[in-house]
């Protein structure tokens, strides 16, 4: 499930209105042409909507998934591709110790390059301090009447 600092159909309403061409679409592509504006025609529920939205997270190839990790350059970046950019980046490393080990000069290894992860959001509750106070106003309180 997509979770957020509110629930059902306000965080439904959030994440179309950050990524709803991309939700649209890929309800259409992964779920047998299921429509995310069938929501407001009754047809489909608001959790509904929130529990298959957090699915695409685990699909690769999800444009919502994409665009939630920080854009169109993670379209198919999964598990599987990370792992072959690993062992490319092992084999690069490998061949360069290689070289240096016999004597040779190798230049700075090339690795593969990988998509940057934007930073997560952090939901927050603004917790008051005794600085968001005015001094009277605290002292009133704690006087006895």
């Amino acid at each position: 499930m997509v979770h957020g600092p509110v629930g059902g159909i306000r965080r439904l309403c959030e994440l179309i209105d950050e990524h709803g061409d991309a939700l649209e679409a890929d309800f259409a592509e992964f779920y047998s042409g299921l429509d995310i504006t069938d929501v407001w025609r009754g047809r489909l529920s608001p959790r509904r909507a929130l529990v298959l939205a957090g699915q695409l997270h685990s699909i690769p190839r999800s444009r919502f998934r994409a665009a939630a990790l920080g854009g169109p350059e993670f379209m198919g970046w999964g598990r599987d591709v990370s792992l072959l950019a690993d062992l490319h980046d092992a084999v690069v490393d490998n061949s360069v110790v290689t070289i240096k080990a016999a004597g040779g000069k190798s230049r700075r290894p090339q690795h593969y390059p990988r998509p940057e992860m934007k930073a997560e959001k952090e939901d927050t509750i603004a917790v008051p301090t005794i600085d968001d106070f005015p001094i009277h106003l605290v002292v009133a309180l704690t006087q006895k009447k």
